[in-house]
């Protein structure tokens, strides 16, 4: 199984960039911009933006740690929360983030930035990692959140082969 350690200070940044890239978006949005973003990195470059945990939830994939931190919108200094939706109070520290990043990030904006909530809902219960999971949150007393592995997130076998050696290396390593 491939994992990675968050970096919660990376995730605010990336909040910060898709809110000034984007003001007024909706949460929906982020959550499928970062979705989208980080399957684009996964597969070409091995590693995740910030390294957030996901889950299957109805309405789509989520990444964990960037859903609570916009629903903790009351007293936030970095964003609000208006009539419009999600607006940045500040800009995002660029040093965060690498080209390859951005690029995830502007790939994520393009795909799920303008689209509505319906459009976005059918088209990221297409993704695998989604549809791994859709008849069991489908039942009514299933689950509401079903974990996604990474593996699910990365459109090249080969990647995901060298993801897990590259871990099990890692761990040995460790122990």
């Amino acid at each position: 199984m491939i994992s990675f350690t968050m970096n919660q200070d990376k995730a605010l940044q990336t909040l910060l960039w898709i809110l000034n890239k984007k003001q007024g978006i909706d949460i929906y949005n982020i959550m499928k911009i970062v979705f989208a973003a980080d399957c684009y990195h996964l597969t070409k470059y091995g590693r995740p933006v910030y390294g957030d945990k996901y889950m299957a939830m109805k309405d789509g994939t989520v990444p964990s740690f960037m859903y609570d931190l916009v629903r903790l919108k009351s007293n936030m200094p970095f964003f609000h929360c208006s009539k419009n939706g999600l607006q940045a109070n500040s800009v995002p520290n660029m040093n965060f983030f690498s080209e390859s990043d951005i690029e995830a990030l502007e790939y994520g904006l393009k795909e799920y930035g303008d689209l509505k909530f319906g459009e976005i809902r059918d088209k990221n219960h297409q993704h695998r990692a989604w549809k791994k999971h859709e008849n069991e949150l489908k039942k009514n007393f299933g689950p509401k959140a079903i974990p996604i592995d990474y593996e699910d997130m990365i459109d090249d076998p080969e990647v995901i082969k060298d993801l897990i050696e590259l871990g099990s290396m890692t761990e040995s390593m460790v122990l």
